[in-house]
């Protein structure tokens, strides 16, 4: 049996318990074939304590990172608690999201990462987004969060990959709002 969890990752999962007369399968036994990559090395957040963006590759635990812009144009900072992973070696496969909100932008994710529609509370994984899609993006002058139409996604290589933690499980990656969280379709379990 395979079980679909995002678009290129596939998870195979066999019997490990049947029922006691053997008619059905009581227990799964799954094991993934493809690592989560989450964010290239490339990838950039803002640094609270200098306004200059990092990318992911000098990012370490501590470090306050920009997770939201609230409706008065206030940043708001979290810090980084953890990391699901981080690994500079390797190149890996990742979606280019080229993104539109008067200048161009783009996004370099992994296909089953989480991520939010603009105007959605819950995030889809990447590689369900289409051209003429709306995601939650910096305004162009920084003060807010507002719609960004996706104009191109193509699939590329890039060096490592990245994923930090902040308590409320988003942050702002290239300009882009995304989730913390990659696999699992929903936060909530």
């Amino acid at each position: 049996v395979a079980a679909d969890v995002g678009d290129s990752y596939d998870t195979t999962c066999v019997c490990a318990e049947t029922s006691p007369n053997g008619a059905f399968c009581s227990a799964f036994k799954c094991q993934s074939n493809q690592v989560t990559h989450c964010f290239s090395s490339d990838s950039t957040v803002e640094i609270k304590s200098t306004k200059e963006y990092k990318s992911m590759n000098e990012l370490k635990i501590g470090d306050e990172i920009l997770v939201n812009i609230n409706k008065d144009g206030q940043r708001v900072y979290e810090p980084i608690y953890s990391f699901i992973h981080a690994n500079s070696n390797g190149t890996y496969e990742y979606l280019k999201i080229l993104i539109e909100n008067n200048l161009q932008r783009s996004l370099i994710i992994s296909s089953n990462h989480l991520i939010y529609r603009y105007n959605e509370i819950n995030p889809i994984f990447a590689g369900h987004l289409k051209i003429g899609d709306q995601l939650q993006v910096i305004s162009n002058d920084g003060s807010s969060i507002q719609a960004g139409s996706i104009i191109n996604i193509k699939l590329i290589k890039s060096q490592g990959y990245y994923a930090p933690l902040t308590p409320c499980g988003k942050l702002i990656v290239d300009g882009i709002i995304v989730s913390n969280y990659a696999t699992v379709a929903h936060h909530q379990l």
